[in-house]
């Protein structure tokens, strides 16, 4: 009991030592994440500033027609200087508009056949017109927003310029990288692993690329982005567990993600946790030396009753407990004393058995060859029977031989009726030639009830019955067996034009008495009663000197009671 309380201390510390580390690692995880969550909303909604302000100077580019579309409709030669004097007004105009706008580093107009005008930033060559990105910007209805350009390092912003309902060229906008760089480089945004990437999964923005990776699916976000969800807070990147927070942008489609070491977060719960568990095992080895030193002295019997069942276990089955006291360890000693003795006793009966087992598989064995000897034995009068040319007695025997083999080879109690009727009929030939007199026995069965299965030898005593107590002294004996059903039950009727009986030699009068046994008819009624209940057996009707009709009613159904069997 000691030893259960200190368990039971034990484990009540060890789970609240778990709920307090897990409420104070969940709280941290929460914290974190919220916290993580807010700084990169911040970070987004400070890129999508300057990306508003960056669409808003593409628009006052492609809306101006008196210097843009003027620059770009010019026709003169690119070595005149007319065509110097306009390079250097849109430059001009252009220089203007991003004045004071330090995440704006260049801004520029391309002609859609190639002629460029522009305000420092990255060199725009000719060839850019045949670039994916310049023709999907012509193309597109408004701003674009490029993220990674083919000869560019830089953010572009790009709208088309329309002038007569016809696209003149391209207003772009470069917004410096370093611009994410200041953004994210922020508290508590350092500590963590910071990725942005658009739509296409390629990295606009990461503080951790030692080998200037350009795509999702190089990074160690790969083993996640495809099976990434939302709800599941913690994923395994290389074997290391992280808290994931992600924030798709509505304004600029870029996706962040911030990876948080688990291990980083939950460093001081774990101390805490660590100081609680060396407490909690100091505690427990104190408890388990003052339990041994206890049991030591108050388990002193059940280490005596443990000896004794580890010698029963040995097999010495003469053991018993000699433990004397009054307590729970004094009853289950006379409980295992008791039980132990009941034990032995059912081994003796147990023995007993197997030994009239044996006897009567032997007997068995013996009984199996007297059918074999009974056959043998009939077939050799049939033998004789068949040379001496006596047909009706080889006929017998035969049948003789055919009823005992179905009778006695068959174990089944229940078989076809069809089989039944087998059995009759070799019977009948018997009988036929011992009483040497003619008479008939008809058949009137229903069709689907020749395979209906039925008790074994349950119609064969009736008409037994019927042949020598019924027409064995009449001229023109007839016997007539009827199988049909009525309403749920079966019935098979056996009626003879015999002499019939009296009222009270019947089955349905309590003075039925030795008549009715001495028939077997009390015999079919019984085992009809215990196969299938009381509420079927045999019915008779008789008249005397006319007839006697004898019913046997079973259950019309699928599934019948076996008492060698069970169910069927």
């Amino acid at each position: 009991m000691f030893i259960i309380c200190m368990v039971i201390s034990c484990g009540i510390v060890i789970i609240a030592a778990r709920i307090i580390t897990s409420s104070a690692v969940r709280t941290i995880t929460d914290n974190s994440y919220n916290n993580i969550y807010e700084n990169i909303r911040y970070a987004d909604s400070n890129i999508s500033s300057f990306l508003e302000d960056a669409v808003a100077i593409t628009m006052a580019i492609s809306f101006n027609r008196s210097i843009i579309i003027e620059g770009l409709e010019d026709d003169s030669p690119v070595a005149s200087y007319s065509a110097f004097e306009m390079q250097k007004e849109v430059e001009a105009h252009l220089l203007n508009i991003r004045l004071n706008k330090i995440h704006i580093s260049m801004a520029a107009v391309i002609g859609i056949d190639g002629k460029s005008f522009q305000s420092g930033g990255s060199l725009i060559l000719r060839r850019i017109i045949n670039e994916p990105w310049f023709i999907e910007a012509l193309h597109s209805s408004g701003t674009r927003i490029f993220y990674n350009t083919p000869g560019f390092n830089n953010i572009l912003i790009c709208r088309p310029i329309i002038f007569d309902r016809e696209v003149a060229g391209l207003a772009v906008v470069e917004m410096d990288f370093q611009v994410l760089n200041n953004v994210y480089y922020s508290m508590p945004l350092t500590q963590s692993l910071i990725t942005s990437f658009d739509d296409s999964l390629s990295i606009v923005f990461t503080n951790y690329n030692p080998l200037n990776i350009r795509t999702v699916d190089q990074s160690p976000l790969a083993a996640i982005i495809n099976s990434y969800n939302p709800d599941q807070r913690y994923w395994y990147i290389n074997r290391e567990r992280f808290l994931i927070v992600s924030f798709q942008s509505p304004l600029n489609g870029l996706t962040t993600m911030a990876l948080i070491p688990y291990a980083d977060l939950i460093s001081a719960a774990w101390h805490i946790n660590f100081l609680m568990v060396i407490i909690i095992a100091f505690s427990i080895a104190a408890a388990a030396l003052a339990s041994w030193i206890f049991s030591r002295v108050f388990c002193k019997n059940i280490y005596l009753l443990q000896d004794s069942m580890q010698k029963i276990q040995d097999g010495n089955m003469e053991i018993r407990s000699q433990i004397k006291s009054r307590d729970e360890i004094g009853i289950m000693s006379n409980i295992f004393n008791s039980m132990m003795d009941r034990i032995k006793l059912l081994l003796q009966n147990i023995r007993e058995t197997e030994e009239q087992k044996r006897r009567t598989e032997q007997i068995v064995l013996e009984a199996q060859i007297q059918p074999h000897f009974i056959y043998n034995t009939i077939n050799s009068i049939a033998y004789v029977a068949h040379q001496q040319k006596e047909k009706d007695l080889e006929a017998v025997a035969n049948a003789t031989v055919k009823l005992l083999r179905g009778v006695l080879g068959v174990r089944e109690s229940i078989i076809p009726f069809s089989q039944e009727y087998d059995y009759i009929e070799q019977y009948l030939v018997i009988q036929r030639f011992k009483m040497d007199q003619e008479f008939r026995l008809d058949w009137d069965v229903e069709e689907e009830f020749w395979s209906y299965p039925i008790p074994k030898l349950i119609l064969q005593p009736i008409v037994e019955n019927a042949l020598l107590h019924g027409i064995s002294h009449k001229k023109d004996g007839r016997i007539v067996i009827q199988v049909f059903k009525r309403k749920e039950t079966l019935v098979m009727k056996v009626t003879d034009n015999g002499r019939g009986m009296n009222p009270e030699e019947t089955i349905n009068s309590k003075a039925a008495g030795d008549t009715f046994r001495k028939v077997g008819i009390s015999n079919v009624h019984e085992r009809i009663a215990l196969i299938y209940g009381e509420a079927y057996g045999v019915k008779i009707d008789s008249v005397k000197d006319a007839f006697t009709s004898v019913e046997l009613i079973l259950p019309l159904r699928e599934k019948y009671y076996d008492p060698c069997n069970d169910y069927r």
